[in-house]
């Protein structure tokens, strides 16, 4: 084991090993705050979790620092920043792992940094997160890094210690944090900071923890938000293999008999073993980023390893079938984001052979998306991300691939089904790639869920526990019934006669439902025609198409 690097804090002049625990403080602060962050989502959806996603990329980062031998700050930043690309979740988690990236630059040819060498790396970290976003907005994790890149100039130029340069770089996070509301009407109605900006905000008071003594508690420098309920959801497989997921939990006064007995309501085939302060696990889930997000709050992760069991029993039947055969290689190939066993088949049916088992509550990585580009050994791939959550991770895997990749940036699963739809395998790629866009832009998309909070959001009150409609990924309507709440959704357009409507039902949705839902939706709509299909999904009772 790697002997802990004490910080001398009376140098300026810090090295790799020095930058190495600034990071691993940072990684375990935010560890030790993950679900506070995550409490920030604004919408009381099923989420890819941005405090999840930023520490799952930071402990990628840091995985990757680790291994590296030559304790130069040059090569510590640059590990740091190709582990959390390959690593990066969700949009917090791509942001996140270009401002390392443009960190790294500013480190270039340094085997210590001064504040003065400090203030560069923050500036081009501003540069690069920027750039990552097509379109940035401010009140986001983006004003807070501009923000501390801009505190990180002027305190360069007072000849200020290392540790007054990170308190001041912290105070400014704290500040930038508070007010992005300020540029944000749905996080003022929502009662909430930005999410993002208070991940960064732990992280940067994580690299002041490390070389300072004065400490400040993390909940106090965060803004009043309302209470949240936090439940462990347990999971249905509806012959889904799900994830063999493997990780050890470090921790002190462990209670193996309790963590066992919630491990067992999130998934199946449970193997536990360990004592008070070591406890390995294998289980079989179909959320691993549930289970992890969860077990973070009882002590620290490692050896983290986690299989799609789903892959590998389409593997293997692809392996068995094709005994004596030779596979073609296509020239195009489709890759999608889904989950559910009915929305995958629907999309294998439209042509698309290459599933990333991901979605809502687990974002792939960017490793996760750019080892599928490889394995379909297509000259072109086209990726349907499916998620908006995902289209950042998609296009930075697309820059990496070693092939032609084009990704259409669809945010729902009726989109990405428009799109595979619009396909025709003897079309061009570029006329297809057309299609498949104007495909996407002609359809509208709705989804139903349970909040998980209370909410009141674009003048719509939401209880914990409600049927919630969203329309294009926004909130429309509330209601204490799924008949009610469809029904509150559909209202918020204007249906013409012989539009279709296709309600793609979540794996809780019996026949017997739909069938009563469909009547009622008749009765008010006669003049549309509906379709009702199995998608089989998790946490959404319904997916709608509306075309």
């Amino acid at each position: 084991m790697r002997a802990k690097h004490i910080i001398d804090m009376s140098s300026d002049i810090l090295d790799g090993a020095d930058l190495l625990r600034l990071m691993t403080n940072a990684e375990q602060l935010l560890q030790e705050n993950v679900e506070l962050v995550n409490q920030l989502n604004v919408f009381p959806v099923p989420d890819g979790d941005t405090g999840t996603n930023m520490l799952l990329t930071l402990k990628s980062a840091l995985f990757t620092a680790r291994q590296e031998q030559v304790m130069s700050a040059e090569n510590i930043a640059e590990a740091v920043a190709k582990g959390a690309l390959l690593g990066a979740k969700g949009n917090s988690g791509v942001i996140l792992s270009q401002f390392l990236r443009g960190f790294a630059n500013g480190l270039k040819g340094k085997y210590s940094f001064t504040v003065q060498d400090l203030a560069t790396a923050f500036k081009l970290a501003k540069i690069c997160a920027y750039q990552a976003v097509a379109e940035p907005v401010e009140g986001t994790l983006l004003t807070v890094i501009r923000r501390v890149a801009q505190a990180a100039q002027r305190i360069a130029k007072k000849q200020c210690s290392m540790s007054e340069t990170l308190h001041v770089l912290s105070e400014t996070a704290k500040r930038a944090v508070a007010e992005t509301p300020r540029y944000l009407a749905v996080l003022r109605e929502a009662e909430v900071v930005d999410a993002g900006g208070q991940g960064l905000l732990v992280i940067i008071e994580g690299f002041h923890r490390a070389i300072s003594t004065n400490r400040t508690n993390i909940v106090d420098i965060t803004p009043k938000i309302k209470q949240r309920t936090t439940t462990i959801k347990t999971l249905v497989e509806h012959d889904n293999y799900g994830y063999c997921t493997n990780f050890l939990l470090t921790g002190e006064g462990l209670d193996a008999a309790t963590l066992k007995a919630e491990l067992a309501q999130m998934g199946r085939s449970l193997v536990a073993v360990g004592d008070t302060q070591q406890f390995k696990v294998h289980l079989h889930t179909l959320d691993p980023g549930a289970v992890l997000s969860h077990m973070v709050k009882f002590g620290s992760l490692s050896q983290i390893q986690i299989d799609n069991m789903n892959n590998q029993a389409q593997a293997k039947i692809v392996r068995e079938t094709a005994v004596g055969q030779s596979v073609p290689v296509k020239d195009v190939a489709i890759v999608a984001v889904a989950w559910g066993k009915g929305l995958i088949d629907i999309f294998n049916n439209l042509g698309v052979n290459y599933i990333i088992h991901a979605g809502d509550s687990m974002n792939p990585s960017i490793q996760d998306i750019l080892q599928e580009l490889e394995d379909t050994q297509a000259a072109r791939v086209i990726v349907l991300p499916n998620n908006p959550n995902i289209i950042a991770a998609a296009e930075q895997a697309a820059k990496l691939a070693n092939r032609e990749v084009h990704v259409i940036p669809t945010k729902t699963i009726p989109q990405g089904i428009a799109a595979a739809m619009a396909f025709v395998t003897t079309q061009p790629f570029s006329d297809n790639d057309l299609a498949m866009r104007r495909a996407v832009s002609s359809l509208k998309s709705g989804a139903v869920t349970i909040a998980s909070r209370s909410v009141k959001l674009s003048g719509i009150e939401v209880k914990q526990g409600q049927f919630i409609g969203l329309l294009e990924n926004k909130l429309v309507a509330s209601a204490d019934t799924l008949e009610a709440v469809v029904l509150r959704l559909l209202g918020a357009l204007k249906l013409e006669s012989g539009q279709l409507i296709t309600c793609y039902a979540g794996s809780d949705i019996t026949e017997a439902a739909n069938l009563q839902l469909s009547e009622t939706i008749k009765s008010v709509y006669p003049q549309i025609e509906l379709e009702f299909v199995w998608g089989g999904q998790p946490y959404y009772q319904y997916f709608i198409a509306i075309e």
